[in-house]
């Protein structure tokens, strides 16, 4: 017994020793540079299509009254994305897998996260697709109600086909555009600043509509879905015990000084990098606030219904004529386009190997392709291997 006793010391102690060997150091310098893939992606992800429809929508109704609410919002989900962050990076494990280590009946948190997104895609996919569709018929004429199915059924048939990797650079790239046009364009009408700082203080506007607010700071900096997933775009990367590709999340009570010292490294290199994300997400949620206040709101104009893509393109189109607006109408229709793309392999993904594979494997996604085919609804709702692979 006691000779079984040392020889399992002796494997435990191998084992750790082992682990210390391959738990990388963090970078140093400017191979930090090198490393802030997921948080790129996430800002994009960020500044998608929750900030282009419903902050100059909010802000045209509300003005600059909701501001503190906005900044309250982003700081919560600082946290909350860092924290989601910090698990990946200490364990190795995804955000869902520490769900299903939770106590309680088998599974509990992953289906309770499961359920909402499910039900949430259905409405989503039809908004998105109605949203671009009042773009299309600016150009082409028809109807609303037509063009929404055939968005559907295309951006359903990119997914199931295989070929949404066709058009990812171009529209990934489309959205860093529209981040820095919209920003430009905040600068050029920005309001003075006793107006925006009247925002700074709590208050709830006499006529609010909670079913205007609420989805937009649910939807601020992308969303629960989004958060979640940034679990997977670390894991992807490689940050701190994800390297190892454990089969089972990492104790970290139980590694020693020297891997826990690595580990804090990378903790901190992962909060810098998030910072960065929040920070530069939501520098694109208030230009898109200031362009509804200082552009939509003294007009009356609200996106909505049928004029949501010709309302937003004036955004544009006041300050840079007809090209800003029709630039700014490719924007709603890519973006949109985009996002309902990604809501249906959003689904395929989560069909395909969740929950089943969160319930058998202790690695139920492959990171690489969750990264390049669920995980965005920025720019374009393109996530990508592509710009995972820039920071390599």
């Amino acid at each position: 017994m006691k000779q079984h006793h040392q020889a399992q010391s002796s494997t435990q102690s191998s084992h750790s020793t082992s682990t210390a060997q391959q738990i990388p150091q963090p970078p140093q310098g400017g191979q930090r540079l090198k490393w802030l893939g997921p948080s790129f992606i996430w800002m994009l992800s960020a500044a998608g299509s929750g900030e282009l429809l419903f902050t100059p929508r909010v802000a045209a109704l509300y003005g600059y009254a909701l501001l503190w609410a906005l900044l309250a919002a982003v700081i919560l989900k600082w946290f909350i994305n860092r924290e989601v962050g910090r698990f990946t990076v200490c364990t190795g494990a995804t955000i869902l897998e520490g769900f299903k280590q939770l106590p309680g009946p088998k599974n509990w948190a992953v289906w309770l996260i499961l359920v909402p997104q499910f039900a949430v895609a259905i409405s989503t996919v039809a908004g998105m697709a109605g949203a671009a569709a009042t773009a299309l018929i600016l150009v082409t004429g028809g109807t609303v109600q037509l063009w929404t199915v055939i968005i559907i059924v295309v951006t359903a048939a990119i997914v199931f086909l295989g070929q949404y990797n066709v058009v990812e650079t171009f529209s990934s790239y489309v959205g860093i555009a529209r981040t820095l046009a919209v920003v430009i364009a905040a600068i050029l009408v920005f309001p003075s600043v006793q107006d925006l700082a009247s925002g700074l203080v709590p208050q709830i506007p006499q006529d609010v509509q909670y079913q205007e607010v609420l989805p937009w700071l649910g939807f601020m900096l992308a969303g629960a879905a989004g958060m979640m997933w940034y679990s997977y775009w670390v894991d992807a990367r490689g940050y701190g015990a994800t390297a190892l590709k454990q089969e089972e999340p990492i104790a970290v009570k139980q590694l020693d000084s020297d891997q826990q010292n690595r580990l804090q490294g990378w903790v901190q290199l992962m909060t810098f990098s998030n910072t960065l994300a929040v920070v530069g997400a939501l520098l694109a949620a208030l230009a898109f606030l200031v362009l509804g206040g200082e552009l939509l709101r003294p007009e009356g104009l609200v996106p909505q219904e049928n004029q949501v893509a010709e309302t937003l393109g004036n955004l544009l189109g006041n300050i840079w004529g007809p090209f800003g607006f029709w630039f700014m109408i490719a924007i709603v229709f890519i973006t949109f386009c985009s996002c309902a793309r990604w809501v249906w392999s959003h689904v395929c993904g989560w069909n395909s190997d969740t929950p089943a594979g969160v319930w058998h494997s202790p690695k139920p996604l492959d990171q690489r392709k969750v990264s390049a085919e669920v995980l965005h609804c920025s720019a374009t709702g393109d996530s990508t291997d592509h710009h995972l692979s820039l920071f390599r």
